[in-house]
């Protein structure tokens, strides 16, 4: 199932029962078009009053690095197992992530 199905799936079910937040994972995709003008979006930010973040994408080639070493984020922007160039790439990623996750919060806390 596809996740606009997905998501209209839920929302039909769970109407106003529950917060909605809906996160666009770049690690998959950076192509929403399909959910962007689907009708399931339209319900779930305008009726349900639900919020969008995004996941920015992380290079795959780090996430590998990162689960060789056995290390979060954070533990590896402290780390020397990664060069200074990836450390501030993971800095990066996590503030652009964290800057998304402020813009859902009270809902994510509520």
């Amino acid at each position: 199932m596809d996740s606009v199905a997905q998501v209209k799936l839920l929302s039909d079910v769970l109407g106003s029962v529950c917060d909605y937040v809906i996160v666009k994972n770049e690690g998959l995709s950076e192509d929403f078009d399909l959910y962007n003008g689907s009708q399931a979006r339209k319900r779930v930010t305008g009726e349900l009053k639900g919020r969008e973040m995004v996941m920015p994408e992380l290079y795959d080639w780090l996430v590998a690095k990162l689960n060789i070493e056995n290390l979060t984020i954070t533990q590896a922007i402290q780390s020397d197992k990664f060069i200074i160039i990836d450390r501030q790439r993971l800095i990066s990623w996590q503030r652009r992530f964290n800057e998304q996750l402020q813009s859902v919060k009270e809902l994510l806390l509520a």
